[in-house]
């Protein structure tokens, strides 16, 4: 059904033809969908280059099968990631949102829950880039089940918001939770995460952190990061999160846990490179026996930590090493 609320359209997918019983593959009436709702799109009026799309795509609750999605601009919107679910059974991205540099786009996506148990290779959750302004990029979105990243940046965006969102058991095979791509990411400038989630991504025996790995050789191209609360727990790899070359990073408040003594994350958080930061008011737990560093702080890395509370499962609490520099604004508690 087409409505139309205070003049913005709302397209039901299932008014196109999908189905969302999680077996009839709704590629095709989905994409349709989503092609009328942006079908009033308007290039520049928003700031001279970023589209605009005047309508909605909603999917009520269901199961949608499909094997990839095209983002145009227009908000995605669900029911709720517990009542709709986008399975995707490709090998790709499941919804790739890459605008260009004259055509940007605007990324909304609202209440629904990408799931990768059907994808196959490395496929990825979304793939990211040329979105701008878009401040409420992901709002309750859960990631979860691909076996590539679930969240990864492949183009230059800049000023974007990310609200409660949750990737789980995603990276198995490649990547991380989240992600960038270092060869072709211009730049991602102003990124702001609310309560975000990450839960046993990545995998064991490799150097890639399983939570987050960013990492850029130029410093002034990975800038203005901030996590306001949220918890890291029980991924994989190097580490729960790593981040390389990355300038005016804040961590406010996060939990970080790794819950995997065997198998987990070596490592709690890793700031490398030319990275400067501030750390304030973060908690990092580990299970008993633990074997790894709680923060370790490397190359010429730069970092302000306030009151850490540091469990004494970590066998060692902070590491400072090459010409990293730390300073501790106030102890906290170091069990």
């Amino acid at each position: 059904t087409l409505l139309n609320l205070a003049g913005v359209e709302i397209i039901n997918v299932k008014s196109h033809g999908a189905v969302g019983n999680g077996t009839t593959d709704d590629t095709t009436a989905i994409q349709a969908a989503i092609d009328a709702a942006c079908a009033g799109s308007v290039t520049g009026s928003f700031d001279g280059v970023t589209v605009v799309a005047e309508g909605i795509t909603y999917f009520p609750p269901g199961n949608y099968l499909h094997a990839g999605l095209t983002y145009k601009g227009g908000p995605l919107m669900g029911a709720g990631p517990n009542l709709t679910r986008l399975s995707y059974n490709g090998s790709g991205a499941s919804i790739s949102a890459i605008g260009s540099t004259s055509a940007r786009k605007r990324l909304n996506i609202k209440d629904i829950r990408l799931d990768g148990t059907s994808a196959t290779g490395s496929a990825r959750g979304i793939d990211i880039g040329h979105c701008y302004r878009s401040l409420r990029a992901l709002d309750n979105v859960v990631i979860s089940n691909f076996p590539g990243n679930g969240i990864y940046f492949v183009r230059d965006s800049w000023i974007m918001g990310f609200h409660d969102v949750f990737v789980v058991f995603c990276a198995d095979v490649a990547g991380a939770g989240i992600g960038v791509d270092t060869t072709n990411a211009d730049s991602l400038l102003s990124m702001e995460w609310y309560n975000l989630v990450l839960e046993i991504n990545g995998r064991t025996g490799t150097s890639t952190s399983g939570g987050i790995h960013l990492e850029r050789t130029d410093m002034s191209l990975l800038s203005q990061w901030a996590f306001y609360g949220g918890t890291w727990e029980g991924n994989l790899g190097a580490a729960e999160a790593t981040f390389t070359s990355l300038q005016s990073l804040g961590i406010y408040g996060l939990y970080i846990e790794s819950a995997l003594a065997a198998a987990g994350a070596v490592d709690g958080l890793i700031f490398d490179g030319s990275t400067t930061a501030v750390v304030s008011g973060c908690l990092n737990h580990a299970v008993a026996g633990h074997a790894g560093t709680a923060f370790k702080f490397e190359d010429t890395a730069v970092v302000s930590l306030d009151g850490p509370n540091l469990h004494t499962n970590w066998s060692e609490h902070i590491r400072v090493t090459d010409s990293a520099k730390v300073v501790l604004l106030s102890e906290g508690n170091l069990d």
